[in-house]
């Protein structure tokens, strides 16, 4: 049961990625949260209910570190519901927990694959040895309590994220609204990891005091739980598809139809998505303003940034009001003013301010500053007062 469910989560996570090919989606936090946390299920079937030595030599320690990085894309996932979240170098903070387990198992990593077996072979026969295994600074024991105390804080630190801002959180209206998804996923989330929490610290209480809290439940019990678990957080996506396929429902298609052509078309794009757009498009330009290369066009734009040429030329036309063209020499004859007023330009032919501002010869560059600046070039710095330093 395990073996498909996971693999029916990495296939959800790969519909995600697909339908949400623009860079910066949230869903691509929510793909790598669905990736992780069934990665975790995997290997336990893997190592435990395979039985196979080379299975465990390779899974049993070397992936221990991924572990830590569930529920940071969780977090990542839940912040970016906000209408103005950035991924900011402060997030990667999260992300110190699994650089610190990465090391700390860096002496197994590398021993020898013939002595991983031999460990391996010890370990399926008694679990016990994982805590004998030699890593750098942290024993392994400690290293597996560390797993679900900081998941489950990181999680209550997610659900006071998601309380504090819960005004500015934006969902898309549907049948199902996203927002009941992210309760579900929190609510899943906090037992997967409260389970597992439970879990160690009984052995921690049989270990040092010969007493348990789980005495009456069996392990196959637990395990069955978790296993409903997954398959219910898996499940749970079905029943979403604007997240599943969030692209076809951020541009639907135009409907062809014999309306009286005065009357305008309702939009195509949702008003969140071009927003989203907006956001990514003003990113993209503060960059290295890629409008000063020569042959920037529409497709250009659509590489760097990932969003598709269809949301592109509807963004421009109809939420703009303006075509591509337009807009590009718009941004370049702002950029030319600028370096004008700056007395940049004595240094300068017209031909080489033509060039620099991506223009292909004079004569474009004059006629797209005639239309935009009521005048020529020439006639622009000729009237401008010089500035003083």
């Amino acid at each position: 049961m395990l073996l498909s469910v996971s693999f029916f989560g990495f296939f959800l996570a790969g519909i995600i990625l697909i339908f949400s090919s623009f860079r910066k989606s949230k869903n691509t936090y929510l793909a790598a949260y669905l990736l992780f946390s069934n990665l975790f299920s995997l290997i336990y079937y893997l190592i435990f209910q395979s039985e196979s030595v080379d299975y465990a030599a390779f899974f049993a320690l070397n992936f221990t570190p991924f572990y830590f990085l569930s529920q940071p894309f969780l977090h990542l996932y839940i912040s970016s519901q906000r209408k103005d979240f950035k991924l900011k170098p402060i997030y990667f903070v999260l992300f110190v927990p699994f650089l610190i387990i990465l090391i700390n198992i860096s002496p197994y990593i590398w021993l020898p694959f013939s002595e991983k077996r031999v460990f391996a072979t010890a370990f399926l026969q008694n679990a016990e040895v994982l805590y004998q295994a030699k890593l750098l600074f942290l024993p392994y024991y400690y290293q597996s309590l560390i797993r679900p105390i900081f998941n489950l804080l990181l999680l209550l630190f997610t659900y006071f994220t998601y309380y504090k801002n819960r005004h500015a959180f934006e969902f898309q209206n549907a049948k199902f609204n996203e927002r009941n998804f992210v309760f579900a996923i929190l609510l899943i989330s906090g037992l997967l990891n409260s389970m597992s929490f439970i879990f160690i610290v009984n052995k921690l209480l049989i270990s040092t005091f010969e007493f348990g809290i789980l005495t009456d439940v069996s392990f196959v019990t637990i395990n069955s739980f978790v296993s409903y678990l997954y398959v219910g957080q898996n499940l749970l996506l079905l029943f979403f598809p604007q997240i599943l396929f969030k692209e076809l429902f951020n541009a639907k298609p135009r409907e062809k139809s014999k309306k009286d052509p005065s009357i305008k078309s309702e939009s195509t794009l949702s008003v969140d998505r071009l927003n989203e757009i907006e956001v990514q498009i003003q990113e993209y330009l503060q960059d290295n303003k890629p409008y000063l290369a020569q042959g920037f066009s529409l497709t250009i734009v659509s590489q760097n940034t990932g969003i598709p040429s269809h949301q592109l030329s509807y963004y421009f036309n109809d939420h703009l009001k303006t075509n591509f063209n337009d807009w590009k020499n718009h941004l370049r004859i702002e950029y030319v003013v600028s370096e004008i007023n700056q007395g940049k330009h004595k240094n300068f032919t017209l031909e080489s301010l033509a060039s620099s501002s991506g223009f292909a010869s004079r004569a474009n560059f004059n006629k797209a500053f005639l239309v935009e600046m009521n005048q020529t070039p020439t006639e622009y710095i000729k009237n401008k007062t010089p500035q003083k330093k």
